[in-house]
């Protein structure tokens, strides 16, 4: 196995197109007020959209602004981020020394003295996805995945395959998902937060045949179209074909959008997954119990990956959830689904925390499923 840094595709970009956010934006205001966003996300959603005005080029390199947040980046790694220091003077030398030693790091430098490099901690990431799919003969490996360079992500190659740190942190949520369920049996998987299209990106390259619906709000759902129009542009159906029909009909093979708000508006569906990673965690419990009525009219099994313990507490306008959504709230709004299986979720780097909360990957099935 041959592993390389790659440190630059700028050559790899997103397309803009201002006029369709315009529209996302526009869908969204017209929804019911339970669809807008949560306290959580109302205070990143217009400074995200002035974002995405300035245009997406290298966006997947941004450590500033709201990119971060939205789960859109693989910048460039640092083993020291920041180091406060009151003298001015002191600081300007403490910061060259930090910037000395992140360079030094990326070039490939041990990270300690007779310690690791970066290429031998994302080898050892990559071994642990390898891991993840022993003994499922359902779970696709890991050799067999290459991710787009589209907006110029940091990353990796391992023999000629281009892969981002952020990469094995997706492929091990679908690699706990499918080894619970068979994904080859599987019609439809419908994600709510699809973040920036890097889940389903995954999905369809892994198992082409899946007919995925993207929905989110507008700001997100509008960087997972353009990004997934730039990597896998022949499975796309883009935004504006489907908000011309009442209905969102999956299509074998191919990733559709539609706003949030649409949630209730699939139909033949076949057998289907939903797929929900920590955006129910940041809503209030009554945006969750919507979401939850809708999702429970189609979908045969569920894939959460939540904090369960409740993210943390905010104030009105101020960011954070108002009232946090815990297992018991998911255990009644799911009351058709039987839990088969929960664990501690992994990054492929470390344990899934915020603070001191940890995230977990959990798998229900509906209780009258064959």
């Amino acid at each position: 196995m041959q592993l390389s840094l790659v440190l630059d595709s700028s050559d790899v970009q997103v397309v803009d197109d201002v006029a369709l956010l315009d529209t996302m934006i526009a869908d969204l205001a017209a929804a019911d007020p339970i669809w807008q966003p949560t306290n959580y996300w109302a205070s990143y959603f217009h400074g995200t959209i002035q974002e995405l005005r300035l245009g997406l080029r290298d966006f997947r390199r941004s450590r500033a602004g709201n990119f971060p947040s939205l789960g859109a980046t693989d910048p460039l790694p640092r083993v020291v981020s920041e180091v406060r220091v009151e003298d001015a003077r002191l600081g300007e030398v403490v910061g060259g020394i930090v910037s000395q030693l992140n360079d030094q790091v990326v070039a490939g430098r041990q990270l300690f003295e007779a310690g690791p490099t970066l290429l031998d901690v994302y080898e050892g990431g990559y071994e642990r996805c390898r891991r993840a799919a022993a003994g499922h003969a359902g779970v696709r490996s890991i050799d067999e995945l290459s991710v787009s360079r589209a907006g110029n992500p940091f990353g990796f190659e391992v023999d000629g395959r281009f892969l981002t740190p952020s990469a094995l942190s997706y492929y091990l949520r679908y690699a706990y998902a499918a080894a619970r369920v068979d994904l080859a049996a599987i019609d439809t998987v419908v994600e709510l937060g699809s973040g920036a299209g890097r889940q389903a990106e995954i999905l369809s390259v892994l198992h082409p045949h899946l007919a995925i619906v993207q929905l989110d709000l507008a700001p997100q759902l509008y960087i997972a179209e353009r990004y997934l129009s730039a990597a896998i542009p022949q499975h796309v159906i883009p935004y504006r074909e489907s908000r011309e029909h009442e209905r969102l009909v999956p299509a074998p093979g191919r990733v559709a959008f539609g706003g949030n708000f649409r949630i209730g508006d699939l139909a033949d569906c076949g057998r289907t997954l939903f797929w929900n990673a920590a955006s129910f965690g940041e809503m209030e419990p009554a945006a969750v119990n919507e979401y939850a009525k809708r999702v429970s009219e189609y979908a045969d099994f569920l894939y959460l990956h939540q904090c369960f313990t409740g993210k943390e507490r905010g104030r009105p306008g101020e960011g954070g959830v108002l009232r946090p959504v815990r297992m018991p709230h998911y255990e009644g709004y799911f009351a058709g689904y039987e839990r088969i299986d929960m664990e501690p979720a992994h990054t492929g780097l470390s344990w899934s925390v915020e603070g001191p909360a940890p995230y977990h990957d959990a798998f229900w099935t509906r209780r009258n499923a064959d």
